[in-house]
């Protein structure tokens, strides 16, 4: 007797179709784990790009208030410029 007749003998032909369904679920349970893998991955990616809209609008936000900021502080050093102009011609100087 051959080994795949000593097999097949010992383990029966409901054996072999156990053993083909056991390794079908196994491979269908290793898709069905990347499946979710996958799919939590793109509910992340999905979560980040949210989080970094709001930062980046956040951040456009920011930057308008620091140019408005900046543009007083420049009128002020003027206005403080022509003063002191001002001052030294009423001086005398």
């Amino acid at each position: 007797m051959e080994v795949n007749e000593l097999l097949t003998v010992l383990i029966g032909g409901g054996g072999v179709g156990a053993i083909i369904a056991a390794v079908m679920t196994r491979q269908t349970a290793k898709d069905k784990n990347k499946i979710d893998l996958l799919d939590r991955t793109y509910k992340e990616i999905e979560r980040l790009e949210a989080k970094l809209k709001e930062a980046e609008e956040e951040l456009d936000k920011e930057q308008d208030a620091n140019e408005e900021l900046r543009k007083v502080v420049a009128d002020l050093k003027e206005k403080v410029s022509i003063l002191r102009i001002e001052l030294k011609t009423l001086k005398g100087e």
